[in-house]
């Protein structure tokens, strides 16, 4: 995937060499955090393997409870 390129499930699928991991996914131009977007998904049933990211967090957390910034359009969060 080339930088500074919009998200494209079709190339990320085609990207990847794992049996289970990020096979199944959820994505969000933004989302509170990947965390608690990553739990409410297990909450409803997301399969075993599922990644959760996003472009932009606007309530990034980090070790020790710590926040970051998360700016869209730079990175991807997982």
């Amino acid at each position: 995937m080339e930088p500074g390129l919009p998200f494209a499930p079709d190339r990320f699928h085609a990207a990847l060499t794992t049996r289970w991991v990020g096979r199944f996914f959820v994505y969000r131009p933004l989302t509170d955090t990947t965390m608690e977007l990553a739990r409410r998904e297990a909450i409803e049933g997301a399969p075993h393997g599922t990644i959760a990211f996003a472009e932009a967090q606007h309530a990034g957390r980090g070790r020790k409870g710590r926040s970051f910034y998360s700016p869209g359009g730079d990175n991807l969060y997982f």
